[in-house]
Protein backbone atom coordinates (compact mmCIF):
# COMPACT_ATOMS: atom_id res chain seq x y z
CA UNK A 1 0.00 0.00 0.00
CA UNK A 2 1.33 3.44 -0.99
CA UNK A 3 1.28 6.11 1.75
CA UNK A 4 0.54 9.73 0.89
CA UNK A 5 3.31 12.19 1.71
CA UNK A 6 3.10 15.99 1.75
CA UNK A 7 3.69 16.56 -1.98
CA UNK A 8 0.97 14.08 -2.80
CA UNK A 9 -1.47 15.90 -0.48
CA UNK A 10 -0.73 19.23 -2.10
CA UNK A 11 -1.36 17.65 -5.47
CA UNK A 12 -4.68 16.24 -4.33
CA UNK A 13 -5.80 19.59 -2.88
CA UNK A 14 -5.15 21.24 -6.20
CA UNK A 15 -7.48 18.74 -7.85
CA UNK A 16 -10.25 19.42 -5.22
CA UNK A 17 -10.38 15.80 -4.06
CA UNK A 18 -10.47 16.93 -0.39
CA UNK A 19 -13.43 19.04 0.90
CA UNK A 20 -12.54 22.76 1.24
CA UNK A 21 -12.91 22.89 5.11
CA UNK A 22 -11.62 26.42 5.29
CA UNK A 23 -14.27 27.93 3.10
CA UNK A 24 -16.42 30.60 4.74
CA UNK A 25 -19.64 28.84 3.79
CA UNK A 26 -18.69 25.61 5.50
CA UNK A 27 -17.62 27.51 8.63
CA UNK A 28 -21.01 29.22 8.83
CA UNK A 29 -22.82 25.91 8.41
CA UNK A 30 -20.72 24.30 11.15
CA UNK A 31 -21.32 27.20 13.56
CA UNK A 32 -25.06 27.01 12.95
CA UNK A 33 -25.09 23.25 13.53
CA UNK A 34 -23.16 23.62 16.79
CA UNK A 35 -25.51 26.40 17.93
CA UNK A 36 -28.61 24.34 17.13
CA UNK A 37 -27.08 21.35 18.95
CA UNK A 38 -26.41 23.44 22.08
CA UNK A 39 -29.89 24.92 22.00
CA UNK A 40 -31.37 21.43 21.71
CA UNK A 41 -29.34 20.28 24.72
CA UNK A 42 -30.60 23.25 26.77
CA UNK A 43 -34.16 22.68 25.58
CA UNK A 44 -33.97 18.99 26.50
CA UNK A 45 -32.74 19.95 29.96
CA UNK A 46 -35.67 22.36 30.50
CA UNK A 47 -38.03 19.74 29.11
CA UNK A 48 -36.66 17.22 31.58
CA UNK A 49 -36.84 19.60 34.54
CA UNK A 50 -40.47 20.40 33.77
CA UNK A 51 -41.28 16.70 33.45
CA UNK A 52 -39.72 15.65 36.75
CA UNK A 53 -41.15 18.62 38.62
CA UNK A 54 -44.69 17.86 37.45
CA UNK A 55 -44.23 14.13 38.08
CA UNK A 56 -43.19 14.92 41.64
CA UNK A 57 -46.33 17.04 42.07
CA UNK A 58 -48.41 14.08 40.86
CA UNK A 59 -46.85 11.68 43.36
CA UNK A 60 -47.13 14.20 46.22
CA UNK A 61 -50.83 14.69 45.44
CA UNK A 62 -51.44 10.95 45.30
CA UNK A 63 -49.81 10.47 48.72
CA UNK A 64 -52.10 13.17 50.13
CA UNK A 65 -55.13 11.44 48.60
CA UNK A 66 -55.79 14.36 46.22
CA UNK A 67 -56.63 12.33 43.13
CA UNK A 68 -58.35 15.32 41.54
CA UNK A 69 -55.20 17.44 41.81
CA UNK A 70 -52.93 14.67 40.52
CA UNK A 71 -55.17 14.09 37.49
CA UNK A 72 -55.24 17.83 36.79
CA UNK A 73 -51.42 17.89 36.81
CA UNK A 74 -51.25 14.80 34.60
CA UNK A 75 -53.47 16.52 32.06
CA UNK A 76 -51.03 19.45 32.01
CA UNK A 77 -48.15 17.01 31.46
CA UNK A 78 -50.04 15.21 28.70
CA UNK A 79 -50.22 18.40 26.60
CA UNK A 80 -46.50 17.98 25.93
CA UNK A 81 -46.02 14.26 26.60
CA UNK A 82 -49.25 12.68 25.39
CA UNK A 83 -47.89 9.20 24.62
CA UNK A 84 -45.61 9.03 27.65
CA UNK A 85 -46.04 5.68 29.42
CA UNK A 86 -45.48 7.07 32.92
CA UNK A 87 -48.26 9.61 32.41
CA UNK A 88 -50.62 7.00 31.00
CA UNK A 89 -49.89 4.61 33.89
CA UNK A 90 -50.22 7.29 36.58
CA UNK A 91 -53.45 8.49 34.96
CA UNK A 92 -54.89 4.96 35.03
CA UNK A 93 -53.97 4.49 38.70
CA UNK A 94 -55.61 7.79 39.59
CA UNK A 95 -58.74 6.84 37.68
CA UNK A 96 -58.93 3.72 39.86
CA UNK A 97 -58.33 5.72 43.07
CA UNK A 98 -61.03 8.18 42.00
CA UNK A 99 -63.58 5.46 41.30
CA UNK A 100 -63.51 5.69 37.48
CA UNK A 101 -62.90 1.95 36.96
CA UNK A 102 -64.10 1.69 33.36
CA UNK A 103 -61.78 4.52 32.29
CA UNK A 104 -58.90 2.84 34.15
CA UNK A 105 -59.63 -0.46 32.43
CA UNK A 106 -59.58 1.26 29.02
CA UNK A 107 -56.18 2.86 29.73
CA UNK A 108 -54.54 -0.32 31.04
CA UNK A 109 -55.99 -2.41 28.20
CA UNK A 110 -54.33 0.04 25.79
CA UNK A 111 -50.98 -0.32 27.62
CA UNK A 112 -51.39 -4.10 27.75
CA UNK A 113 -51.99 -4.28 24.00
CA UNK A 114 -48.78 -2.31 23.44
CA UNK A 115 -46.83 -4.71 25.68
CA UNK A 116 -48.62 -7.68 27.24
CA UNK A 117 -45.85 -8.03 29.83
CA UNK A 118 -46.16 -4.48 31.09
CA UNK A 119 -46.00 -4.94 34.87
CA UNK A 120 -48.37 -2.10 35.75
CA UNK A 121 -50.93 -2.87 33.07
CA UNK A 122 -51.04 -6.56 33.97
CA UNK A 123 -51.18 -5.90 37.70
CA UNK A 124 -53.94 -3.28 37.49
CA UNK A 125 -56.00 -5.33 35.04
CA UNK A 126 -55.55 -8.28 37.40
CA UNK A 127 -56.85 -6.19 40.32
CA UNK A 128 -59.87 -5.10 38.28
CA UNK A 129 -60.52 -8.73 37.27
CA UNK A 130 -60.45 -9.85 40.93
CA UNK A 131 -62.85 -7.02 41.79
CA UNK A 132 -65.17 -8.30 39.04
CA UNK A 133 -64.78 -11.87 40.41
CA UNK A 134 -63.25 -12.90 37.07
CA UNK A 135 -60.68 -15.37 38.45
CA UNK A 136 -59.71 -16.73 35.01
CA UNK A 137 -58.69 -13.31 33.64
CA UNK A 138 -56.97 -12.40 36.92
CA UNK A 139 -54.78 -15.53 36.66
CA UNK A 140 -53.89 -14.72 33.08
CA UNK A 141 -52.72 -11.18 33.92
CA UNK A 142 -50.76 -12.09 37.05
CA UNK A 143 -49.15 -15.13 35.41
CA UNK A 144 -47.72 -12.83 32.72
CA UNK A 145 -45.63 -11.04 35.37
CA UNK A 146 -45.17 -13.90 37.83
CA UNK A 147 -41.43 -13.34 38.16
CA UNK A 148 -41.77 -9.57 38.68
CA UNK A 149 -43.98 -9.53 41.79
CA UNK A 150 -42.99 -10.62 45.27
CA UNK A 151 -46.49 -11.58 46.48
CA UNK A 152 -47.44 -13.89 43.63
CA UNK A 153 -48.21 -16.85 45.92
CA UNK A 154 -50.48 -14.75 48.17
CA UNK A 155 -52.28 -13.27 45.16
CA UNK A 156 -52.73 -16.72 43.61
CA UNK A 157 -54.22 -18.07 46.85
CA UNK A 158 -56.51 -15.05 47.09
CA UNK A 159 -57.72 -15.58 43.50
CA UNK A 160 -58.47 -19.21 44.45
CA UNK A 161 -60.63 -17.93 47.32
CA UNK A 162 -62.44 -15.47 45.03
CA UNK A 163 -63.07 -18.32 42.61
CA UNK A 164 -64.50 -20.57 45.32
CA UNK A 165 -64.88 -19.13 48.83
CA UNK A 166 -65.29 -22.63 50.30
CA UNK A 167 -61.99 -23.94 48.93
CA UNK A 168 -59.16 -25.06 51.17
CA UNK A 169 -56.36 -22.55 51.58
CA UNK A 170 -52.71 -23.06 52.48
CA UNK A 171 -49.98 -20.96 54.08
CA UNK A 172 -48.16 -18.89 51.49
CA UNK A 173 -44.48 -19.51 52.36
CA UNK A 174 -43.76 -15.84 51.62
CA UNK A 175 -42.44 -13.14 53.94
CA UNK A 176 -44.49 -9.97 53.65
CA UNK A 177 -47.38 -8.19 55.35
CA UNK A 178 -49.71 -9.64 52.74
CA UNK A 179 -48.58 -13.20 53.44
CA UNK A 180 -48.71 -12.68 57.24
CA UNK A 181 -52.34 -11.55 56.99
CA UNK A 182 -53.19 -14.36 54.60
CA UNK A 183 -51.58 -16.92 56.89
CA UNK A 184 -53.52 -15.44 59.82
CA UNK A 185 -56.69 -15.79 57.77
CA UNK A 186 -55.83 -19.41 56.96
CA UNK A 187 -55.28 -20.17 60.66
CA UNK A 188 -58.56 -18.45 61.54
CA UNK A 189 -60.36 -20.57 58.94
CA UNK A 190 -58.82 -23.69 60.47
CA UNK A 191 -60.05 -22.71 63.95
CA UNK A 192 -56.61 -21.94 65.42
CA UNK A 193 -57.70 -18.57 66.82
CA UNK A 194 -54.80 -18.06 69.25
CA UNK A 195 -52.14 -18.40 66.54
CA UNK A 196 -54.25 -16.49 64.02
CA UNK A 197 -54.37 -13.59 66.51
CA UNK A 198 -50.56 -13.65 66.88
CA UNK A 199 -50.10 -13.37 63.11
CA UNK A 200 -52.67 -10.61 62.68
CA UNK A 201 -51.34 -8.54 65.59
CA UNK A 202 -47.95 -8.37 63.86
CA UNK A 203 -49.55 -6.23 61.13
CA UNK A 204 -51.93 -4.40 63.48
CA UNK A 205 -49.13 -3.27 65.82
CA UNK A 206 -46.53 -2.04 63.34
CA UNK A 207 -44.69 0.90 64.92
CA UNK A 208 -45.52 4.24 63.31
CA UNK A 209 -48.59 2.88 61.52
CA UNK A 210 -52.18 3.66 62.50
CA UNK A 211 -54.08 0.39 62.29
CA UNK A 212 -57.39 2.31 62.19
CA UNK A 213 -56.65 4.42 59.09
CA UNK A 214 -56.61 2.88 55.60
CA UNK A 215 -53.84 4.06 53.29
CA UNK A 216 -54.64 5.19 49.74
CA UNK A 217 -54.27 2.32 47.28
CA UNK A 218 -55.56 -1.14 46.45
CA UNK A 219 -56.44 -3.46 49.33
CA UNK A 220 -57.18 -7.14 49.94
CA UNK A 221 -60.65 -6.89 51.47
CA UNK A 222 -61.24 -10.49 52.63
CA UNK A 223 -64.87 -9.62 52.01
CA UNK A 224 -65.95 -11.74 49.09
CA UNK A 225 -68.98 -9.63 48.34
CA UNK A 226 -66.49 -6.86 47.50
CA UNK A 227 -63.20 -8.63 46.83
CA UNK A 228 -60.86 -5.61 46.44
CA UNK A 229 -61.14 -2.25 48.17
CA UNK A 230 -59.89 0.77 46.23
CA UNK A 231 -59.20 3.43 48.82
CA UNK A 232 -59.19 6.90 47.33
CA UNK A 233 -61.26 10.09 47.34
CA UNK A 234 -64.04 9.79 44.78
CA UNK A 235 -64.22 12.60 42.27
CA UNK A 236 -66.70 15.29 43.19
CA UNK A 237 -66.50 14.71 46.94
CA UNK A 238 -65.09 17.25 49.37
CA UNK A 239 -62.82 16.19 52.21
CA UNK A 240 -61.38 18.96 54.41
CA UNK A 241 -59.06 21.21 52.40
CA UNK A 242 -59.56 19.33 49.15
CA UNK A 243 -58.98 20.71 45.68
CA UNK A 244 -62.66 21.54 45.45
CA UNK A 245 -62.11 23.97 48.30
CA UNK A 246 -59.12 25.78 46.81
CA UNK A 247 -59.31 29.57 46.56
CA UNK A 248 -60.72 29.77 50.08
CA UNK A 249 -59.45 32.59 52.25
CA UNK A 250 -56.69 30.49 53.85
CA UNK A 251 -55.20 29.28 50.53
CA UNK A 252 -52.07 31.28 49.67
CA UNK A 253 -49.22 31.30 47.15
CA UNK A 254 -46.11 33.32 46.31
CA UNK A 255 -45.05 36.04 48.76
CA UNK A 256 -47.63 36.80 51.43
CA UNK A 257 -47.92 39.13 54.41
CA UNK A 258 -48.57 37.61 57.83
CA UNK A 259 -50.30 40.13 60.06
CA UNK A 260 -50.94 40.23 63.78
CA UNK A 261 -54.03 41.87 65.24
CA UNK A 262 -52.79 43.81 68.26
CA UNK A 263 -55.55 46.40 68.27
CA UNK A 264 -56.71 45.26 71.72
CA UNK A 265 -53.21 45.23 73.19
CA UNK A 266 -51.45 48.40 74.39
CA UNK A 267 -48.11 47.17 75.74
CA UNK A 268 -46.60 45.14 72.88
CA UNK A 269 -42.83 45.55 72.49
CA UNK A 270 -42.09 42.87 69.90
CA UNK A 271 -43.85 40.23 67.79
CA UNK A 272 -42.34 36.79 67.08
CA UNK A 273 -43.53 34.86 64.01
CA UNK A 274 -43.34 31.07 63.62
CA UNK A 275 -44.30 28.63 60.87
CA UNK A 276 -44.68 24.96 61.85
CA UNK A 277 -43.09 25.86 65.23
CA UNK A 278 -39.92 27.12 63.50
CA UNK A 279 -38.94 30.75 64.17
CA UNK A 280 -39.41 32.84 61.04
CA UNK A 281 -38.81 36.44 62.11
CA UNK A 282 -39.66 39.29 64.43
CA UNK A 283 -41.01 42.82 64.21
CA UNK A 284 -40.98 45.76 66.61
CA UNK A 285 -42.25 48.41 64.22
CA UNK A 286 -45.00 46.89 62.06
CA UNK A 287 -47.35 44.06 63.13
CA UNK A 288 -46.46 41.96 60.06
CA UNK A 289 -43.73 40.14 58.16
CA UNK A 290 -43.42 38.85 54.58
CA UNK A 291 -43.28 35.09 53.94
CA UNK A 292 -42.10 33.45 50.70
CA UNK A 293 -44.40 30.42 50.46
CA UNK A 294 -42.41 28.91 47.57
CA UNK A 295 -39.79 27.87 50.15
CA UNK A 296 -42.32 25.48 51.74
CA UNK A 297 -44.04 22.39 50.33
CA UNK A 298 -47.64 22.65 49.21
CA UNK A 299 -50.08 21.78 51.99
CA UNK A 300 -51.39 23.01 55.34
CA UNK A 301 -48.91 24.80 57.64
CA UNK A 302 -49.36 26.19 61.15
CA UNK A 303 -48.71 29.88 61.88
CA UNK A 304 -48.05 31.17 65.40
CA UNK A 305 -47.56 34.80 66.45
CA UNK A 306 -46.35 35.59 69.98
CA UNK A 307 -46.71 39.14 71.32
CA UNK A 308 -44.19 40.08 74.05
CA UNK A 309 -44.38 42.99 76.45
CA UNK A 310 -41.48 45.17 77.68
CA UNK A 311 -40.55 42.52 80.27
CA UNK A 312 -40.38 39.85 77.53
CA UNK A 313 -43.52 38.11 78.80
CA UNK A 314 -45.84 36.53 76.23
CA UNK A 315 -49.11 38.44 76.55
CA UNK A 316 -50.87 37.02 73.51
CA UNK A 317 -50.52 34.10 71.11
CA UNK A 318 -52.35 33.76 67.81
CA UNK A 319 -52.60 30.37 66.06
CA UNK A 320 -54.04 29.65 62.65
CA UNK A 321 -53.32 27.59 59.53
CA UNK A 322 -52.57 28.49 55.93
CA UNK A 323 -52.94 26.19 52.92
CA UNK A 324 -49.94 26.80 50.64
CA UNK A 325 -50.57 26.01 47.00
CA UNK A 326 -47.96 27.13 44.46
CA UNK A 327 -48.31 25.82 40.92
CA UNK A 328 -44.56 25.32 40.66
CA UNK A 329 -42.46 24.31 43.64
CA UNK A 330 -38.75 23.79 44.01
CA UNK A 331 -38.08 20.78 41.74
CA UNK A 332 -37.17 17.47 43.28
CA UNK A 333 -35.42 15.39 40.66
CA UNK A 334 -36.31 11.73 40.32
CA UNK A 335 -34.68 9.29 37.97
CA UNK A 336 -37.07 6.96 36.21
CA UNK A 337 -36.66 4.13 38.71
CA UNK A 338 -37.60 6.36 41.64
CA UNK A 339 -40.74 7.60 39.93
CA UNK A 340 -41.84 4.14 38.90
CA UNK A 341 -41.15 2.82 42.41
CA UNK A 342 -43.34 5.58 43.87
CA UNK A 343 -46.15 4.54 41.53
CA UNK A 344 -45.63 0.90 42.41
CA UNK A 345 -46.25 1.68 46.09
CA UNK A 346 -49.81 2.68 45.12
CA UNK A 347 -50.37 -0.27 42.82
CA UNK A 348 -49.20 -3.12 45.05
CA UNK A 349 -52.03 -4.84 46.88
CA UNK A 350 -51.96 -4.30 50.63
CA UNK A 351 -53.94 -5.89 53.43
CA UNK A 352 -56.96 -3.82 54.37
CA UNK A 353 -56.64 -2.64 57.97
CA UNK A 354 -60.41 -3.00 58.26
CA UNK A 355 -60.03 -6.67 57.31
CA UNK A 356 -57.15 -7.21 59.75
CA UNK A 357 -59.12 -5.65 62.61
CA UNK A 358 -62.26 -7.59 61.75
CA UNK A 359 -60.35 -10.88 61.80
CA UNK A 360 -58.79 -9.86 65.13
CA UNK A 361 -62.30 -9.14 66.44
CA UNK A 362 -63.37 -12.66 65.45
CA UNK A 363 -60.32 -14.14 67.20
CA UNK A 364 -60.92 -12.06 70.33
CA UNK A 365 -64.57 -13.11 70.42
CA UNK A 366 -63.59 -16.77 70.18
CA UNK A 367 -60.95 -16.27 72.89
CA UNK A 368 -63.47 -14.41 75.12
CA UNK A 369 -61.39 -11.20 75.16
CA UNK A 370 -64.17 -8.61 75.37
CA UNK A 371 -61.89 -5.54 75.58
CA UNK A 372 -59.89 -6.74 72.57
CA UNK A 373 -63.11 -7.58 70.72
CA UNK A 374 -64.50 -4.09 71.23
CA UNK A 375 -61.31 -2.24 70.28
CA UNK A 376 -60.80 -4.37 67.17
CA UNK A 377 -64.36 -3.59 66.06
CA UNK A 378 -63.86 0.12 66.78
CA UNK A 379 -60.70 0.18 64.66
CA UNK A 380 -62.40 -1.79 61.89
CA UNK A 381 -65.31 0.66 61.71
CA UNK A 382 -62.90 3.64 61.90
CA UNK A 383 -61.23 2.27 58.75
CA UNK A 384 -64.43 1.33 56.97
CA UNK A 385 -67.89 1.80 58.57
CA UNK A 386 -69.41 -0.49 55.92
CA UNK A 387 -67.07 -3.46 56.36
CA UNK A 388 -69.19 -6.59 56.68
CA UNK A 389 -71.30 -6.47 59.90
CA UNK A 390 -68.64 -4.74 62.07
CA UNK A 391 -70.73 -1.64 62.77
CA UNK A 392 -73.82 -3.67 63.64
CA UNK A 393 -71.89 -5.94 66.04
CA UNK A 394 -70.12 -2.97 67.66
CA UNK A 395 -73.23 -0.89 68.24
CA UNK A 396 -75.37 -3.82 69.38
CA UNK A 397 -72.87 -5.10 71.94
CA UNK A 398 -71.16 -1.94 73.18
CA UNK A 399 -72.88 1.25 71.94
CA UNK A 400 -76.58 0.49 72.12
CA UNK A 401 -77.56 3.73 73.88
CA UNK A 402 -78.57 6.78 71.83
CA UNK A 403 -76.60 9.96 72.43
CA UNK A 404 -77.76 13.53 72.97
CA UNK A 405 -78.24 15.48 69.72
CA UNK A 406 -77.02 18.87 70.97
CA UNK A 407 -76.24 20.10 74.49
CA UNK A 408 -75.59 23.74 75.42
CA UNK A 409 -75.97 23.64 79.23
CA UNK A 410 -76.59 21.34 82.17
CA UNK A 411 -79.75 20.95 84.29
CA UNK A 412 -78.60 23.70 86.68
CA UNK A 413 -80.02 22.05 89.81
CA UNK A 414 -77.05 23.04 91.96
CA UNK A 415 -74.05 25.36 91.91
CA UNK A 416 -72.07 23.31 89.40
CA UNK A 417 -70.49 24.42 86.11
CA UNK A 418 -68.29 22.71 83.51
CA UNK A 419 -65.08 24.22 82.19
CA UNK A 420 -64.09 22.65 78.85
CA UNK A 421 -60.90 22.97 76.80
CA UNK A 422 -60.75 22.48 73.02
CA UNK A 423 -57.91 21.74 70.58
CA UNK A 424 -55.50 19.90 72.87
CA UNK A 425 -53.30 18.53 74.01
CA UNK A 426 -50.69 21.30 73.55
CA UNK A 427 -47.61 22.46 75.39
CA UNK A 428 -49.87 24.60 77.63
CA UNK A 429 -52.00 21.67 78.77
CA UNK A 430 -49.63 20.52 81.51
CA UNK A 431 -49.78 23.98 83.14
CA UNK A 432 -53.57 23.96 82.88
CA UNK A 433 -53.64 20.62 84.69
CA UNK A 434 -51.46 22.02 87.48
CA UNK A 435 -53.77 25.03 87.94
CA UNK A 436 -56.89 22.83 87.99
CA UNK A 437 -55.23 20.58 90.56
CA UNK A 438 -54.35 23.55 92.80
CA UNK A 439 -58.05 24.55 92.94
CA UNK A 440 -59.37 20.97 93.14
CA UNK A 441 -61.36 21.65 89.96
CA UNK A 442 -62.33 19.09 87.33
CA UNK A 443 -62.60 19.85 83.61
CA UNK A 444 -63.39 18.20 80.29
CA UNK A 445 -60.77 18.14 77.52
CA UNK A 446 -61.96 17.78 73.90
CA UNK A 447 -58.90 16.30 72.17
CA UNK A 448 -57.81 16.32 68.51
CA UNK A 449 -56.80 12.74 67.70
CA UNK A 450 -53.62 13.46 65.73
CA UNK A 451 -52.41 15.75 68.54
CA UNK A 452 -53.23 13.21 71.25
CA UNK A 453 -50.99 10.68 69.46
CA UNK A 454 -48.03 13.04 69.95
CA UNK A 455 -48.59 13.50 73.70
CA UNK A 456 -49.89 10.23 75.20
CA UNK A 457 -48.42 11.04 78.65
CA UNK A 458 -50.46 14.24 78.90
CA UNK A 459 -53.61 12.34 77.92
CA UNK A 460 -52.92 9.78 80.65
CA UNK A 461 -52.35 12.60 83.16
CA UNK A 462 -55.80 14.04 82.38
CA UNK A 463 -57.50 10.79 83.25
CA UNK A 464 -55.26 10.12 86.28
CA UNK A 465 -56.22 13.50 87.75
CA UNK A 466 -59.95 12.85 87.40
CA UNK A 467 -60.67 14.96 84.32
CA UNK A 468 -62.94 13.86 81.48
CA UNK A 469 -61.28 13.06 78.14
CA UNK A 470 -63.57 13.64 75.15
CA UNK A 471 -63.49 13.98 71.34
CA UNK A 472 -62.78 16.86 68.95
CA UNK A 473 -62.34 14.74 65.76
CA UNK A 474 -59.13 13.32 64.26
CA UNK A 475 -57.95 16.22 62.06
CA UNK A 476 -60.04 19.19 63.27
CA UNK A 477 -62.04 19.35 60.04
CA UNK A 478 -65.32 21.11 59.39
CA UNK A 479 -67.53 18.06 59.86
CA UNK A 480 -70.42 19.50 57.84
CA UNK A 481 -68.30 19.20 54.67
CA UNK A 482 -68.04 15.41 55.00
CA UNK A 483 -70.44 12.79 53.74
CA UNK A 484 -71.70 10.40 56.39
CA UNK A 485 -69.12 7.68 55.67
CA UNK A 486 -66.21 10.11 56.04
CA UNK A 487 -67.81 11.75 59.09
CA UNK A 488 -67.87 8.38 60.84
CA UNK A 489 -64.21 7.78 59.95
CA UNK A 490 -63.13 11.24 61.14
CA UNK A 491 -64.81 10.89 64.53
CA UNK A 492 -63.98 7.22 65.14
CA UNK A 493 -60.36 7.67 64.10
CA UNK A 494 -60.11 10.48 66.66
CA UNK A 495 -61.60 8.10 69.24
CA UNK A 496 -59.06 5.37 68.36
CA UNK A 497 -56.14 7.82 68.46
CA UNK A 498 -57.04 8.82 72.02
CA UNK A 499 -57.63 5.19 73.00
CA UNK A 500 -54.22 4.20 71.58
CA UNK A 501 -52.74 6.54 74.24
CA UNK A 502 -54.05 4.18 76.90
CA UNK A 503 -57.18 6.18 77.77
CA UNK A 504 -60.73 5.36 76.70
CA UNK A 505 -62.42 8.68 75.84
CA UNK A 506 -66.03 9.27 76.77
CA UNK A 507 -68.49 9.45 73.90
CA UNK A 508 -68.79 13.23 74.07
CA UNK A 509 -67.99 15.09 70.85
CA UNK A 510 -67.58 18.81 70.31
CA UNK A 511 -67.55 19.44 66.54
CA UNK A 512 -64.72 21.82 65.53
CA UNK A 513 -66.04 25.34 65.21
CA UNK A 514 -69.43 24.15 66.46
CA UNK A 515 -70.26 23.16 62.86
CA UNK A 516 -73.15 20.70 63.00
CA UNK A 517 -75.79 19.26 60.66
CA UNK A 518 -78.20 16.33 60.33
CA UNK A 519 -75.34 13.86 59.89
CA UNK A 520 -74.14 14.63 63.41
CA UNK A 521 -77.60 13.88 64.76
CA UNK A 522 -77.48 10.55 62.92
CA UNK A 523 -74.06 9.89 64.44
CA UNK A 524 -75.54 10.47 67.90
CA UNK A 525 -78.25 7.89 67.17
CA UNK A 526 -75.93 5.31 65.58
CA UNK A 527 -73.05 5.38 68.06
CA UNK A 528 -74.48 6.88 71.26
CA UNK A 529 -72.25 9.93 70.90
CA UNK A 530 -73.28 13.09 72.78
CA UNK A 531 -72.90 16.29 70.70
CA UNK A 532 -71.69 19.02 73.07
CA UNK A 533 -71.79 22.74 72.34
CA UNK A 534 -71.43 25.44 75.04
CA UNK A 535 -73.24 28.11 77.02
CA UNK A 536 -70.40 30.69 76.99
CA UNK A 537 -67.55 30.82 74.48
CA UNK A 538 -64.33 32.79 75.21
CA UNK A 539 -62.90 32.49 71.69
CA UNK A 540 -63.48 36.18 70.94
CA UNK A 541 -61.28 37.07 73.95
CA UNK A 542 -58.17 35.13 72.90
CA UNK A 543 -56.34 38.37 72.08
CA UNK A 544 -57.49 40.14 75.23
CA UNK A 545 -56.02 40.56 78.71
CA UNK A 546 -56.54 37.72 81.24
CA UNK A 547 -58.66 40.07 83.38
CA UNK A 548 -61.10 40.61 80.48
CA UNK A 549 -61.56 36.87 79.92
CA UNK A 550 -62.01 36.26 83.65
CA UNK A 551 -64.55 39.11 83.97
CA UNK A 552 -66.55 37.68 81.07
CA UNK A 553 -66.83 34.39 82.99
CA UNK A 554 -67.63 36.19 86.29
CA UNK A 555 -70.48 38.18 84.81
CA UNK A 556 -72.14 35.17 83.17
CA UNK A 557 -71.89 32.69 86.04
CA UNK A 558 -75.04 30.55 86.47
CA UNK A 559 -75.70 26.95 87.55
CA UNK A 560 -75.31 24.37 84.75
CA UNK A 561 -73.30 26.63 82.43
CA UNK A 562 -70.71 25.12 80.07
CA UNK A 563 -67.66 27.33 79.40
CA UNK A 564 -65.52 26.88 76.28
CA UNK A 565 -61.81 27.73 76.57
CA UNK A 566 -58.78 26.70 74.50
CA UNK A 567 -55.64 24.75 75.41
CA UNK A 568 -53.21 26.72 73.31
CA UNK A 569 -53.79 30.34 74.39
CA UNK A 570 -51.46 31.95 77.00
CA UNK A 571 -54.28 34.32 77.97
CA UNK A 572 -56.37 31.27 78.98
CA UNK A 573 -53.58 29.93 81.17
CA UNK A 574 -53.28 33.31 82.94
CA UNK A 575 -57.04 33.82 83.24
CA UNK A 576 -57.80 30.35 84.59
CA UNK A 577 -56.61 30.97 88.20
CA UNK A 578 -58.72 34.15 88.32
CA UNK A 579 -61.78 32.27 87.05
CA UNK A 580 -61.39 29.33 89.42
CA UNK A 581 -60.72 31.57 92.41
CA UNK A 582 -63.88 33.60 91.75
CA UNK A 583 -66.04 30.50 91.13
CA UNK A 584 -64.80 29.02 94.41
CA UNK A 585 -65.54 32.26 96.29
CA UNK A 586 -69.11 32.05 94.99
CA UNK A 587 -69.38 28.43 96.20
CA UNK A 588 -69.52 27.03 92.67
CA UNK A 589 -68.01 23.62 91.94
CA UNK A 590 -66.22 22.93 88.63
CA UNK A 591 -67.10 19.39 87.52
CA UNK A 592 -66.80 17.22 84.42
CA UNK A 593 -69.52 17.29 81.77
CA UNK A 594 -70.42 13.73 82.71
CA UNK A 595 -71.22 14.83 86.26
CA UNK A 596 -72.91 18.08 85.20
CA UNK A 597 -75.23 16.56 82.60
CA UNK A 598 -76.19 13.54 84.71
CA UNK A 599 -77.08 15.63 87.77
CA UNK A 600 -80.32 14.49 89.36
Amino acid sequence: MKYLNKPHLEELRGKSLIFPWRSLFIKIILILLIFIFCISLFADRKYSEEYYDLANDVITSMKAGNTTLSVSTLKDMAKAFMEDEFIQTAYGINMMLGGELEEAKRIFTYLYEKNNKDKYACYCLGILAIKDRDAESAKLYFDKIKGQISDYKTIAEYIKLVENTNSDISLTEEESFNSIVFDGYALLRSGDFANAKKFLEIVSNVKGENSYIEKPGFLFSYDFNDTIFINGVKYGEELGLSVANRNKSNTVSGRITIRADISRLSNVRILLFYIDDNFKGMSNSYPSITLDTTLYPNGVHDIRIDALDFDNNIISTTNYSIDIFNKTTAPIYFDDNEMWNELWSFVQLKPSQAAVNYMLAVCNAKLDDKAGHRFSLEKCVACNPDYKDAKAVLTKNYLNKKGRKSVEKGPGKSKKVAITFDDGPTKNTTELLEILGAYNAKATFFLVGKMAEKSPDIVKSMEAQGHQVALHSQNHLNLTRLNYEDLQKEVLQGYCSVKSCGVTPSLYLRPPGGNANKNLATLADDYGINIIMWTKNTTHLQQSRPEEMAEYCFNSLKPGYIYLLHNNEPVTTKALPLILSYFKSMNYECVTLEELLNEK
